[in-house]
C-alpha cells in the first residue's frame, strides 16, 4: 500500500504519520512500527500495553472499539464516525479539525481531550469517573455530554460548549476557565442526585454566554475571579445554590435568575438584564458602612 509519511511535532515529541492514498485509518505504535489498516474495521482493541494508534487524513472509525492502557488519536479531518468507543483507563485525543461525529463514547476512568479546532460533533459522551477536557478553540458542538460517579468536563482556553446538552450528576463537576464560554448550551447540575454534590464553576474570564442552566438539589454554581454571566438564564431549585461572592471583580452581569435555593451575593453587584424571581430559599447579601452587595435589574455591575 503506497502512501506518504509526514513528520510532525506533537507536545515536543516527533511523530511519523503515514497517510494512505485511499484515506486509510493509520495506527502507529510508539516503538516506531507503522501499520496501515483500512477503514471500516468492525471491532478493534486500541491502546493495549504502551501502544498509541492514530487516525489521520479524513479516515473514519466504525464498529465497536476499546481503548485500554494506551492512546487513540484523531488528527486532521478524521472522525470517530458512528463507532462505539469505550475507554477503560486509556486516553482518547482529538486534534486539528477532527470530530467525534456521531460516536458513542463511554469514558470509564479515562481521559478524553479535544484541542485545536476539534469538535465533539453530535456524539453521545458518558464520562463515568473520567475526565473530558476541551481546550484551544475546541467545541462541544451539538453533543450530549453526561457525567457521573465523580466524572468531570473542563473547558479552557477559548473552548466553547456550543449548543451541547450537558448533564452533570452523581458528584460530577463542570468547569469553565480561561476565556472559555458556555455559549448556547443547556446545562443541568445534579439532574440525577444519588450521592455527593455536583458543581459548576466559572473562573478566569470565562462566561456563561447565553446558556440555559438549571441547578437542582445538591447542585452548586459558583463564579470566581473575573468570570461573567453574560445573558445566561439560571434556575436554582430547592436545595441548590448560586454564589457570586467569590468574584475578584465588583460584580457581574447575568440574563435572568429564578431561585428557590440559596443565593449568595456577598459584597458584589449582580446586574440582571432580565428578571430576578425568588420563590423561596435564601438571599445572602453583605453590607458595609460604604455600601454592600446588591441585585440590580436593568443596570450594570
Amino acid at each position: 500500500m503506497e502512501g506518504i509519511v509526514r513528520r510532525i511535532a506533537r507536545g515536543g515529541t516527533a511523530l511519523h504519520r503515514r497517510e494512505s492514498t485511499f484515506a486509510a485509518a493509520v495506527w502507529r505504535s510508539r516503538c516506531g512500527l507503522a501499520v496501515a489498516v483500512s477503514c471500516g474495521l468492525a471491532a478493534a482493541a486500541w491502546g493495549s500495553g504502551a501502544n498509541a494508534q492514530d487516525f489521520a487524513a479524513g479516515s473514519t472509525a466504525s464498529g465497536t472499539v476499546s481503548v485500554g492502557a494506551g492512546t487513540a488519536r484523531f488528527f486532521d479531518t478524521s472522525t470517530a464516525g458512528t463507532a462505539t468507543v469505550t475507554l477503560n483507563g486509556g486516553v482518547l485525543e482529538f486534534h486539528d479539525q477532527s470530530s467525534a461525529a456521531n460516536a458513542i463514547i463511554v469514558n470509564s476512568v479515562g481521559i478524553t481531550t479535544f484541542d485545536g479546532n476539534s469538535t465533539a460533533g453530535n456524539a453521545i459522551d458518558s464520562t463515568q469517573g473520567g475526565t473530558t477536557t476541551f481546550s484551544d478553540n475546541a467545541s462541544a458542538g451539538q453533543a450530549h455530554l453526561t457525567t457521573s460517579v465523580g466524572g468531570s468536563y473542563e473547558f479552557a482556553g477559548n473552548a466553547s460548549a456550543g449548543t451541547a446538552v450537558l448533564t452533570i450528576s452523581e458528584d460530577g463537576q463542570l468547569s469553565f476557565r480561561g476565556a472559555a464560554s458556555a455559549a448556547s448550551s443547556a446545562i443541568g447540575i445534579c439532574t440525577v442526585h444519588l450521592a455527593g454534590t455536583c458543581a459548576l464553576q466559572f473562573s478566569g474570564t470565562s462566561t456563561a454566554g447565553s446558556a440555559t442552566v438549571t441547578i437542582h438539589n445538591q447542585g452548586v454554581a459558583r463564579f470566581v475571579d473575573s468570570a461573567v454571566g453574560g445573558t445566561a438564564a439560571f434556575v436554582v431549585e430547592p436545595g441548590g445554590s448560586f454564589d457570586v461572592s467569590g468574584l475578584s471583580s465588583s460584580g457581574m452581569s447575568l440574563g435572568s435568575l429564578t431561585t428557590a435555593g440559596a443565593t449568595t451575593i456577598g459584597l458584589k453587584t449582580l446586574a440582571l438584564s432580565g428578571n430576578f424571581v425568588q420563590t423561596g430559599g435564601t438571599l445572602s447579601v453583605s453590607l458595609t458602612p460604604g455600601g454592600g452587595g446588591r441585585v440590580v435589574i436593568g443596570g450594570t455591575a
